[in-house]
């Protein structure tokens, strides 16, 4: 039976594999009814979590990627559109999810598996916290650089793992931020991700970042996505999400609610999809 560690170091020498060069792009568009749980998400200090509440509406969903291969160096580009309604007869429609997420990263592979990253990325919010809900408010954007680990085919039909440690800088901007939250941090990143595709109808994911600055190496955030695509027929797809987020007291504290509270939010998602 052969050792974990000869299976390591078979792995650290292996060659690069056969790739399809160039670019290509794949999306999903979908609108949704929707069932949203929520827990912690008045105190939440992730915009996407604070606010939302218990309920049942309408969402409208876009994912897209766009990736280029060419030897040993690739580059991945994620955007991800949330926004979603719902209904009261009190008051009318009202927001009750928000997202908009851009994503990129881009990897030169060592051997295989693997690489060194540069990775990028933009996060915000059609609109901010009530009661001035400005536009775009708050947002983050990010830059990072580390080495990687990068598995697939694991298991049958098709998966992925990948994992990364790096240092990354990043700065939020937004009114509805307090002054020490919109000076540049940089710090300790940690990644991962598990996506399968069981079967062509059947597929799931998982991921976790984690980041720490060096002011305050404990004061750490963590934040936690995960989802669960059926397909039901050609353009009616099943889905069920998970975003959890956690945040740790910094040395600076002043009072402020969010810290050490987990924030979750959970949705139940059925509708119509169009695929490219």
């Amino acid at each position: 039976m052969a050792r974990p560690w000869l299976l390591l170091v078979a792995l650290a020498g292996a060659a690069l594999p056969a790739v399809e060069e160039g670019w290509s792009t794949t999306g999903r568009f979908g609108l949704f009814g929707t069932s949203v749980g929520t827990r912690g998400s008045d105190t939440s200090r992730d915009p996407t979590i604070h606010g939302t509440t218990d309920s049942t509406a309408v969402q409208g969903r876009l994912e897209s990627e766009l990736d280029w291969r060419h030897e040993a160096n690739s580059v991945d580009q994620h955007l991800r559109v949330v926004y979603g309604a719902i209904h009261q007869a009190e008051v009318g429609w009202a927001e009750n999810a928000d997202e908009i997420r851009y994503d990129g990263v881009a990897r030169h592979m060592l051997r295989v598996p693997q690489f060194l990253y540069l990775g990028w990325g933009l996060e915000t919010v059609f609109n901010g916290p009530q009661p001035a809900q400005r536009p775009l408010d708050p947002a983050m954007a990010h830059a990072s650089l580390g080495y990687g680990i990068l598995l697939e085919d694991l298991l049958p039909q098709t998966d992925q793992l990948e994992l990364r440690v790096g240092l990354r800088t990043l700065r939020r901007w937004g009114d509805s931020l307090a002054a020490d939250q919109r000076h540049l941090e940089s710090g300790p990143e940690a990644f991962a991700r598990y996506a399968r595709k069981v079967t062509p109808d059947l597929s799931y994911r998982m991921q976790y970042e984690g980041f720490s600055h060096f002011r305050d190496l404990g004061h750490t955030t963590h934040l936690v996505t995960a989802g669960l695509d059926v397909a039901l027929a050609r353009h009616l797809t099943l889905t069920v999400a998970v975003r959890g987020y956690y945040e740790t007291h910094p040395e600076d504290d002043d009072g402020r609610p969010g810290y050490d509270e987990l924030g979750l939010r959970q949705e139940t998602l059925l509708g119509i999809t169009y695929h490219w």
